[in-house]
């Protein structure tokens, strides 16, 4: 039994780079069409003693965001366009 409870044997360095591999190649599959978009949201200001120095000079650093596309299934298309516009007040 190892450390996590499980029983059975230890995997060799070759079981376990093969299952890696195979592992990589299934994420990469579902991954197909995933599209990811970084930008920055705004920034983040605090006082530099915030994060426990003491020095008082105000920092600024950028806060991310991302976007993950996953495309438009065509299917789903038509649900879409039947919804109304949404309009800013």
């Amino acid at each position: 039994m190892d450390s996590a409870g499980r029983v059975g044997r230890q995997l060799t360095a070759e079981e376990r780079e093969r299952r890696a591999l195979v592992g990589a190649e299934e994420a990469r599959e579902k991954m197909d069409g995933l599209k990811l978009f970084a930008f920055t949201c705004g920034t983040f200001q605090s006082p530099r003693s915030f994060f426990g120095t003491e020095e008082q000079d105000i920092i600024r650093s950028p806060v991310p965001a991302y976007l993950i596309g996953v495309g438009l299934r065509p299917e789903r298309a038509p649900d879409f366009a039947r919804r109304a516009p949404v309009t800013a007040a």
